[in-house]
């Protein structure tokens, strides 16, 4: 049995297919076929080891009548061609088979939990649930918000300052509730909301609830962007940062953790040169083969489309699953047990 739903292409491209769904939406029983919720087992093998998510779905507060994007990366470990099929509240999406997907129009009814699912054709993954918030803007009851608050991209250390602006025709006394992505933010119960000194941490979707004691009035939802200052070089819009401290590989990736980063992922030949000029020695970078032996992989599970090995690495030897890169910008591999310093990339 299926739930009819009115579906609008708007166009298609190679890698996004969009569809609309207008007032009501057109689902899909879900597939019989067997699927890894998360990555689970699939059979007697574990799909996850196949098939890598490397993003899942984020999720998101809307607007009503905006459009919002479905998005998924993943990869086959075996370089398979993968299928995905979409599904609200595990009721698949007509249309909803490319890894993005954007959905035009969006209704009340639309609000939920979306997933996907990834197939190569044997095996099959669900992605983690992604939760999107309709919300309704403009008039509600006597209820009016005159003045939406505006989206703001700042540095740390700045002020993040909203507010909102909202009468009531019948004269009621209106309160307020702001929220960071779909969570109630304690003590933002006025119609302007400070945030001095902002953090990198402080950055997502907000919104405020407007109420009269009868109605509530949500805001328009607004992007918050906020950047950290680089406190090591810039290249290519990323910033790298050395960490002069030895440790080994959970140690460094913990501290590119802490820097707000990762260890650093080299893809082009120039970036290896920038890298070797910076780090000036030895030092860890994102690759290893511990998920599987002899495959080395970035830590997004991407595998290495650049490489500079040294003569006859990587050779295992001892268990070496992670990578350096040497004085000279080649790459060995070696135990992740050994002390290095660290090259930390931040996005």
């Amino acid at each position: 049995m299926t739930t009819n739903i009115n579906i609008k292409t708007i166009s298609k491209l190679t890698t996004m297919a969009l569809f609309g769904l207008l007032t009501t939406m057109a689902f899909q029983n879900c597939s019989s076929a067997k699927s890894s919720e998360g990555g689970g087992d699939n059979g007697s093998q574990n799909a996850s080891d196949y098939i890598k998510i490397t993003s899942q779905p984020p999720d998101q507060t809307v607007n009503k009548g905006s459009n919002y994007t479905l998005t998924v990366v993943a990869h086959s470990v075996e370089g398979k061609t993968l299928s995905y099929q979409w599904r609200k509240d595990g009721v698949n999406i007509t249309g909803g088979t490319a890894a993005s997907v954007i959905i035009a129009d969006a209704k009340m009814n639309y609000e939920g939990n979306y997933t996907v699912v990834i197939s190569d054709g044997r095996l099959s993954v669900t992605s983690q649930p992604a939760y999107i918030d309709i919300v309704d803007t403009g008039s509600v009851g006597t209820i009016t918000i005159t003045k939406q608050p505006a989206a703001l991209s700042v540095e740390a250390g700045d002020i993040v300052l909203l507010d909102v602006t909202a009468t009531d025709s019948a004269g009621k006394t209106l309160t307020y509730q702001w929220y960071r992505n779909t969570v109630a933010i304690a003590g933002a119960t006025s119609n302007v909301l400070l945030i001095s000194p902002a953090a990198v941490a402080d950055a997502g979707n907000y919104y405020v609830k407007v109420k009269n004691g009868t109605d509530e009035l949500n805001s328009s939802v607004v992007l918050v962007e906020v950047s950290a200052p680089c406190a090591g070089t810039v290249y290519n819009g990323h910033c790298y940062v050395v960490i002069a401290t030895t440790g080994n590989f959970a140690y460094a990736n913990n501290r590119c953790i802490a820097e707000g980063g990762y260890l650093a992922k080299i893809t082009t030949a120039a970036e290896n040169t920038f890298v070797k000029n910076l780090s000036n020695g030895a030092v860890y970078i994102g690759a290893t083969d511990t998920a599987i032996e002899g495959l080395f992989q970035w830590r997004d599970a991407s595998v290495l489309s650049y490489t500079n090995w040294q003569a006859g690495k990587p050779d295992n030897a001892n268990n070496s699953d992670c990578v350096e890169m040497l004085s000279s910008g080649q790459w060995a591999d070696l135990r992740c047990d050994t002390n290095r310093r660290a090259i930390c990339e931040i996005e």
